[in-house]
């Protein structure tokens, strides 16, 4: 199954949902839209939602199977290596899909002369993975 790295599109809608720093299940590609399905865990309840990005500003954010590898990992091994930490550059909070796009690796962020600083995260995060 084809997924997507949620981003925010450079052209938003007033209704468009604004995703970051998730992975979604592709559900159609048509019209040059990409209808992504996401989901959420609040409070220990999943919610759905699904986000349409233009196709043209998806290229860079596609993963499947063992998906895009960047030094050798690929997003969720990535996030995993990362531990749940809040990872900052100067004081400001960096996404982990921002790191791994931008190709920056995990020597870069955990290495004794990092740019980059972090923090743990107060609450373990969970992740419910579909396999179809």
């Amino acid at each position: 199954m084809k997924q997507l790295i949620g981003f925010i599109p450079t052209q938003d809608k007033p209704n468009h949902h604004r995703v970051k720093n998730l992975t979604g299940d592709v559900i159609t590609i048509e019209n040059n839209i990409v209808e992504v399905e996401f989901s959420i865990i609040k409070s220990k309840k999943v919610d759905t939602i699904i986000v349409c990005y233009p196709l043209n500003e998806c290229k860079d954010y596609f993963v499947s199977g063992d998906g895009v590898k960047r030094h050798g990992l690929n997003f969720r091994e990535f996030c995993t290596r990362l531990q749940g930490l809040y990872v900052f550059k100067r004081g400001i909070e960096i996404n982990r899909w921002e790191l791994f796009i931008s190709n920056i690796a995990i020597s870069d962020i955990l290495g004794r002369n990092s740019k980059y600083t972090t923090k743990d995260r107060p609450v373990q995060f969970n992740y419910e993975f579909k396999n179809n």
